[in-house]
């Protein structure tokens, strides 16, 4: 079956107007029968765009007429389309050939508003023209209130009586330029208000896109976002992202006054999807109304967003240079040999992780972003972990018997011991303590750990220490503590036999003045004789 007549679509009708022209010129009582015989479907109402057009497209006798024919020229695809990702569009494209299918139905949902509107002045031109008048397709856009050529606002209701001017199912539209009471709707007579330069720049951006809807895609599209918002200091160079969070807010501080201005909530345009504006692979239908303000928030125009070829840069942190290796024992100290790294990205900062592949010291640094985003500043390295070299010439150091401040200096730390004692916890546990904290713990440990060869002179000594190791448990306070402090001047007396007394009280100052207070018999018998001057000669006394 071939269709006999066909009304001839109007520039930039919508598929509603044309199928309502039909319906009039057809004869028909219902609506329902006018679906029957260009759908094959069983509804009474005239449809923004029908899933099943493929069986109107069917019966045309030539094919002048196509599913994209009416898409591109009857509908508001042109401005969706840019914006959609290729698999949406695909899969939209696709279904319209597909009979009674419903995928991507409702895709001009979100888009089309509730109330068909018109523009006075296309509706005079129109009617002197064609002789009738007839609803224009980018009138119908949800947050469009003024006509984008005219500049002037949109009615749905008459003016003088406020009859509306046609129902919301699209059954009943506009034949002639008058209500149905009616009255006139002419300009003059509606004393609209002109379009406000904030609208009249988001519906120039938009009858740009839909110009150019060939060629632009939403690759395209998310490439000139990244560039423009990077060059403005919401690029991250350190990965494939933009700062969203921080866009977000300053875009939400920017739209108000266009929200207030279009009649739509700011929800409409910043909520929680925001995050997938700027994906390359978001398949949601597009916001078309957050895109465009997102253009304007950024650039003048639409069309200098699209033809900007301008890049931007911004500094890198740590350079992507060599870095030193900051452990003193190393060979390759402060020398450029740490030549791979990692980065970690926060907000405010990035953090860098340098190991040297020599030694295993590994240190963190810190490139605090200043607050345009495109430069900042790097703090002071920070240990993170010490290396196997690092930890092998502390152990080594202290089986040697040196102190925490000797093992500091050797390890370049200066006479800062907490490193050196931290460390030593982790690794010995209660061998250090034993060890260098006297006063907290008494226990003893064997002395002979310490001594590789003891001398003759100090067994007696030795020995002594040794039977009252074995009474300890039973010895108060401050015979453990005497006990501990002989140990430690037997154990300089026995590395260093030609130690004066003046240079042993130099090594234990503590332990050396509080046995000559209080243990004065054992302290004459086991350390050497004090020395006196006579006449310019050194004499040992003999006590």
């Amino acid at each position: 079956m071939m269709l006999a007549f066909f009304p001839k679509p109007y520039p930039d009708e919508d598929f509603r107007s044309i199928i309502h022209r039909y319906h009039i010129r057809s004869g028909h009582l219902s609506f329902e029968e006018t679906n029957k015989e260009l759908f094959n479907v069983r509804s009474k109402r005239n449809i923004y765009f029908h899933h099943n057009i493929g069986e109107l497209i069917s019966l045309f006798q030539y094919t002048e007429y196509s599913i994209e024919y009416f898409l591109s020229n009857h509908t508001i695809f042109p401005l969706i389309n840019p914006f959609l990702s290729q698999k949406r569009k695909q899969d939209f494209q696709q279904s319209f050939h597909i009979k009674d299918s419903i995928k991507n139905k409702k895709l001009f949902q979100d888009y089309i508003a509730k109330k068909i509107k018109y523009c006075p002045q296309c509706l005079e031109e129109d009617y002197e023209k064609y002789g009738e008048v007839y609803s224009h397709r980018f009138h119908q856009i949800y947050f469009s209130n003024y006509c984008e050529q005219h500049l002037i606002e949109l009615i749905a209701e008459c003016p003088k009586c406020g009859v509306p001017l046609s129902t919301t199912d699209g059954k009943m539209l506009l034949r002639r330029p008058y209500c149905e009471n009616g009255h006139y709707l002419n300009t003059s007579a509606s004393n609209l208000k002109d379009c406000p330069i904030l609208i009249k720049r988001v519906l120039q951006d938009a009858y740009f896109i839909v110009s150019n809807s060939g060629k632009i895609n939403r690759n395209l599209i998310v490439d000139q976002f990244y560039s423009a918002y990077g060059k403005y200091g919401y690029g991250e160079i350190y990965s494939e992202y933009l700062q969203i969070r921080r866009l977000k807010n300053d875009f939400s501080k920017f739209v108000p006054a266009y929200v207030q201005l279009l009649g739509v909530e700011l929800n409409a345009v910043v909520n929680s999807r925001f995050h997938t504006l700027l994906s390359k692979i978001n398949n949601n239908a597009p916001n078309i109304l957050a895109y465009l303000l997102l253009i304007q928030f950024i650039s003048n125009s639409a069309e200098e967003f699209f033809t900007s070829n301008d890049g931007y840069s911004i500094d890198i942190p740590f350079k992507n240079k060599p870095q030193p290796c900051l452990n003193k024992v190393c060979e390759y100290y402060y020398r450029l040999i740490i030549e791979t790294y990692s980065k970690k990205y926060y907000p405010i900062y990035v953090q860098g992780t340098f190991t040297c592949p020599n030694c295993g010291y590994t240190y963190g640094r810190k490139w605090i972003w200043n607050k345009d985003k495109k430069s900042g500043e790097e703090k002071k390295p920070f240990l993170i972990s010490w290396g196997e070299l690092w930890e092998r010439e502390v152990l080594s150091l202290y089986y040697q018997g040196l102190s925490l401040r000797n093992i500091a200096k050797k390890v370049g730390l200066g006479g800062y011991t907490d490193s050196i004692a931290r460390f030593l916890k982790e690794k010995i546990g209660e061998g250090y303590t034993e060890r260098y904290n006297p006063k907290n713990n008494y226990s003893l440990f064997n002395i002979n750990s310490r001594l590789e060869q003891i001398s003759s002179n100090n067994v007696e000594a030795i020995n002594e220490i040794k039977v009252a190791m074995g009474e300890v448990a039973a010895t108060n306070s401050h015979q453990q503590l005497l006990l501990m402090r002989r140990h430690n001047i037997m154990n300089i007396v026995n590395e260093n036999p030609d130690l004066t007394r003046k240079a042993i009280e130099k090594l234990a100052r503590s332990d050396y003045r509080w046995l000559k207070k209080n243990d004065l018999d054992w302290f004459n018998e086991f350390l050497p004789k004090p020395l006196t001057w006579k006449n310019g000669v050194n004499n040992t006394i003999n006590s």
